[in-house]
């Protein structure tokens, strides 16, 4: 259904993930993405409600979404960066929805730079002001910020349940 309303979507189906960490296909990865963003608006666990609480404060939940549903459509391009394949799917895609500028930038931040939060915050100096400083200056806003914070958290607990630890989320935030 969605590779007919989004024919980008379509070569995800039933591909692979050959990436040890990857639990799913790249279809159902992303949609456990989205079921466990969707879930956070209800959760009661202890650990999930800060994750909540930028979710609620979000002035528009649909780019994350947007965002989620194409972060790996590049995957089944066979592209050299796949990250890249998906970011100018996805400006493709918000064009062809009539997306307004800001939210095809909105969509196209997050899939462009759907890695560079955990990277940062796993393997960069978080006490170094040159890490921080460089990392602020890609990222730009709050609003990019807090929506970067839960594309990650998603992302990690879509890939599999335990992707997320307690380590990267003490380092994300």
């Amino acid at each position: 259904f969605l590779g007919r309303f989004v024919p980008e979507f379509k070569g995800l189906t039933c591909l692979p993930q050959h990436d040890y960490a990857h639990r799913y296909t790249a279809d159902e990865h992303t949609l456990v993405c989205l079921e466990k963003l969707d879930g956070l608006r209800t959760s009661t666990v202890k650990q999930d409600q800060p994750y909540r609480a930028l979710l609620a404060r979000l002035e528009d939940p649909l780019v994350l979404h947007l965002a989620l549903l194409l972060h790996d459509t590049g995957k089944a391009t066979g592209a050299r960066s796949s990250t890249e394949a998906s970011a100018l799917m996805a400006q493709s895609v918000c064009q062809r929805l009539h997306l307004s500028p800001a939210r095809r930038r909105a969509v196209t931040f997050l899939v462009d730079h759907q890695h560079t939060l955990l990277l940062t915050a796993l393997h960069r100096d978080l006490e170094d002001p040159s890490a921080t400083a460089a990392f602020a200056g890609i990222v730009g806003s709050p609003a990019n910020l807090d929506a970067l914070v839960l594309f990650s958290w998603a992302d990690a607990l879509g890939t599999d349940e335990q992707s997320w630890t307690d380590w990267k989320d003490m380092l994300v935030w």
